[in-house]
């Protein structure tokens, strides 16, 4: 199977990509939902295995129904780069099993190209394992104008967010494909679709 990475920055639209590459029926494995899923309440009140393990490293970060407080747990680790990276080695292997397990499913059923959609997927490591990368990019401006729309925060916060990531400059000179989502809605449409020919038409 020919697996690809999908990532991008903060606000830079990598959601807005992987929904139009769904509309040409691409298969696409989204690490933040395997994530949700995994630290889902496995019945009421009942954390799942992953809650269980994060609580055990940040205490306090569970609700009474035993769901995870993403947002208490993110004033914890986007505060502390030490806190990050043991949250990091908590979760990554638990979403890599799940994405590995979901690999082969879609294998037994016949597809032979999906994408992974992965925020951090330079910060992890993954290009030794998956050569091939999409990168959504806009310019530094435009993402912080666009975070601070989109969750109605100052400029100081949106550079802070950014900052805790590769910058999309440098994770665009790694790209195997760069989409540029700098203009408007119609010029992204049409990489998207460029993009999709050139893929499909090699998975045959």
């Amino acid at each position: 199977m020919r697996i690809i990475g999908l990532t991008g920055g903060i606000a830079s639209g990598k959601s807005t990509v992987a929904s139009l590459l769904r509309q040409y029926g691409a298969i696409i494995e989204d690490a933040d939902q395997i994530y949700k899923e995994l630290v889902t309440p496995v019945d009421e009140h009942v954390p799942s295995p992953l809650c269980k393990a994060i609580n055990r490293r940040f205490n306090g970060v569970l609700t009474p129904k035993g769901e995870l407080n993403r947002a208490k747990l993110g004033k914890i680790v986007f505060a502390n780069a030490e806190h990050l990276r043991a949250l990091g080695e908590i979760t990554h292997p638990a979403v890599a099993a799940r994405f590995r397990a979901r690999c082969e499913q879609h294998q037994q059923n016949g597809h032979n190209l999906l994408f992974y959609d992965v925020p951090l997927f330079f910060e992890r490591g993954l290009q030794t394992k998956i050569t091939e990368v999409v990168v959504v990019w806009v310019p530094e401006d435009v993402q912080i104008l666009r975070l601070m729309a989109r969750d109605r925060i100052i400029a100081k916060d949106a550079r802070s967010r950014i900052g805790s990531q590769l910058s999309l400059d440098d994770k665009r000179q790694r790209a195997t494909w760069v989409i540029d989502n700098s203009g408007e809605r119609d010029r992204l449409t049409a990489q998207v679709a460029a993009l999709w020919d050139e893929l499909a038409n090699s998975a045959k």
